[in-house]
C-alpha cells in the first residue's frame, strides 16, 4: 500500500474526528508511525494531538496472527511495571513482552483542534459557543477591509467547517504543513471577510459578552497560578495591557426592570411623571 500523503493524513484526522462519537478519538502509536513525520509532528508541536490514557490492549507480536490482546501491566513495588500479553491460542507461545512504545495513545477532540487553529490565527484559545453542541469560536480575521468572528463546527456528515461572515469553508482546503509546522490559510479566510455572503454572517461579539469572556479566563489563568494575566490576555487578544484593563474594567449593564402598569402609563408621551408640573 502507498504511504499516505500529508493531505490524506489531515483529511484522515479530521473525517475521524467530526464522525467520531463526542467529537474525540484516540490514536495508537503504531498507526502514527505510518503517518508522514512531518505531518504528525504538526499535530502534536500545535496540540491538535496530545498525549492520552495509554492503551489497555495491543497487538501481540508473538505471531504473524497479530492477535489484539489485553494487555497486563503489574504493578511491582520499587521497580517499573512491565506489559505483556498472555497468548491464550497456542500452546507454544505464553506470555509476550509488549514495548510501552505500542501502549501510548494520542488523542484529539473538538477543543484540542481548536485551540491548534485559535493559535494559527494569533489568538491564545478558542471557546466553546454556549448552548451549540461541538461549536468554537476561534477569534478574528483580517481582510483588506473588514475583519470577522471565525468559528469552527461539524457538519451532519462529520465535515470540520470554519463560518466566517456567513462562509463555510472546509478546513481540510485550508489546513497544511510544511516543516513540522500547520498552515493556516487566513488569506483565503480574509477574502471571505471581505465579502460577506447572502445570508446571516456570524455575528460580532458584543462588548459584554466580550467582558464576560475575559473575566472568565482570568479566573481560569489565577486558578492556574499565572500572576501576568493581564499580559496573558492581551497575547492571546492580540490589544495592549491597558485595552485588556478597560474591557476587564467595564461594569455589566443590569437589565431593565419592567415598571407597574400605573408608572408606565405615566412614563407613556403625554404622561405626567411625578417629578413633574403641568403649565399653566
Amino acid at each position: 500500500m502507498a504511504p499516505l500523503t500529508t493531505g490524506q493524513v489531515l483529511a484522515e484526522f479530521l473525517g475521524r474526528l467530526g464522525t467520531a462519537p463526542g467529537r474525540a478519538v484516540a490514536f495508537g502509536s503504531d498507526e502514527l508511525q505510518h503517518w508522514p513525520a512531518d505531518a504528525v509532528a504538526a499535530l502534536k508541536a500545535h496540540g491538535a494531538l496530545r498525549p492520552g490514557k495509554p492503551g489497555e490492549t495491543a497487538v501481540c507480536p508473538g505471531c504473524e496472527q497479530a492477535c489484539v490482546m489485553p494487555v497486563q501491566q503489574p504493578q511491582r513495588p520499587g521497580r517499573p511495571a512491565a506489559a505483556f500479553v498472555v497468548c491464550d491460542r497456542r500452546d507454544d507461545i505464553g506470555r509476550v513482552p509488549v514495548a510501552p512504545a505500542h501502549l501510548e495513545r494520542w488523542r484529539a477532540d473538538g477543543q484540542t483542534l481548536g485551540d491548534a487553529l485559535a493559535g494559527l490565527l494569533g489568538g491564545g484559545a478558542c471557546y466553546a459557543v454556549p448552548g451549540v453542541a461541538f461549536v468554537f469560536r476561534l477569534g478574528m480575521v483580517a481582510g483588506v477591509a473588514d475583519k470577522a468572528p471565525v468559528q469552527l463546527r461539524f457538519d451532519d456528515q462529520g465535515c470540520a467547517l470554519l463560518d466566517v461572515a456567513g462562509h463555510a469553508v472546509e478546513l481540510a482546503a485550508l489546513l497544511g504543513v510544511s516543516g513540522g509546522k500547520l498552515l493556516l490559510d487566513t488569506r483565503h479566510l480574509g477574502r471571505c471577510a471581505d465579502a460577506p455572503a447572502d445570508g446571516v454572517a456570524l455575528a460580532a461579539e458584543t462588548p459584554a459578552q466580550r467582558t464576560e469572556r475575559l473575566q472568565a479566563r482570568k479566573a481560569v489563568l489565577r486558578q492556574h497560578g499565572v500572576k501576568g494575566f493581564l499580559h496573558v490576555l492581551a497575547e492571546e487578544e492580540g490589544v495592549s495591557v491597558s485595552m485588556v484593563k478597560r474591557i476587564l474594567g467595564r461594569k455589566q449593564q443590569p437589565a431593565a426592570q419592567a415598571l407597574p402598569a400605573w408608572a408606565a402609563a405615566l412614563a407613556l408621551p403625554g404622561g405626567v411623571s411625578p417629578g413633574s408640573k403641568r403649565k399653566r
